[in-house]
């Protein structure tokens, strides 16, 4: 998972990309896959691209 290779919890990329924690569960959980904005701001986050994400 990509957050994790980067030392990110879920609090913390939520706090560093504006994307609430339960969203983020939800999306690794795959209970939820977000919006084009939310895959967006993770991504910059994360500092990958959205494709590497989708």
């Amino acid at each position: 998972m990509r957050r994790e290779l980067r030392g990110l919890s879920q609090v913390k990329l939520g706090a560093v990309s504006g994307v609430n924690r339960v969203q983020i569960a939800d999306i690794e959980a795959g209970r939820g896959k977000g919006s084009v904005e939310t895959v967006r701001k993770l991504a910059e986050a994360l500092g990958v691209r959205v494709d590497d994400l989708v």
